[in-house]
């Protein structure tokens, strides 16, 4: 396969896990009670602010902030959690639920945050605020944290409810 992509050099790793006497279990290297605690208390961080964003009450200048430090947090994952699949995790893995706040929030502030950027790169240049744009986590997360569902069925994200962000913009 590799020749016939045109691969010139590679290199191919395979593991077999073995159930040897007196071997501990590759999950055993990371601490999944502490990961465990950090997954929920990003979810009880910001359940109070996903329920504002459904509800329409969070404006321009917040929704930057909020989305700035929601990312800020996020990316802080993948330094401690091993990404390992489902059938190695422990019973009720809250990684999901994070990643589903996580989602929703960055996604549906995109628009608000992306407004208020383009004000306040327009004190400076208009020009270059028609430039400005916001990207959805579908860019940045991997297939398999970015809302996959059985069967290939991708998570739907909620619009945002419908608001006027020029009637809600605070310095």
């Amino acid at each position: 396969m590799l020749a016939e992509l045109e691969v010139p050099t590679s290199t191919i790793f395979r593991a077999q896990a073995l159930d040897l006497a007196g071997m501990r279990a590759p999950q055993e290297a990371w601490d999944f009670d502490q990961l465990r605690r950090t997954y929920e208390g990003f979810v009880a961080q910001y359940s109070p602010l996903l329920a504002r964003v459904r509800n329409g009450t969070v404006g321009a200048s917040e929704a930057l902030v909020a989305r700035t430090g929601i990312m800020d947090t996020w990316r802080t994952f993948p330094n401690h959690d091993p990404d390992l699949p489902a059938e190695l995790l422990p019973d009720g893995w809250p990684r999901s639920a994070a990643r589903d706040v996580f989602v929703e929030i960055y996604d549906t502030l995109g628009t608000l945050a992306e407004f208020r950027v383009k004000q306040i790169v327009a004190e400076f240049d208009p020009g270059l605020a028609e430039l400005v744009a916001h990207h959805r986590t579908s860019l940045i997360l991997s297939p398999a944290r970015s809302g996959a569902l059985a069967g290939g069925e991708r998570a739907r994200v909620p619009s945002p409810p419908h608001r006027d962000p020029l009637t809600d913009v605070r310095s």
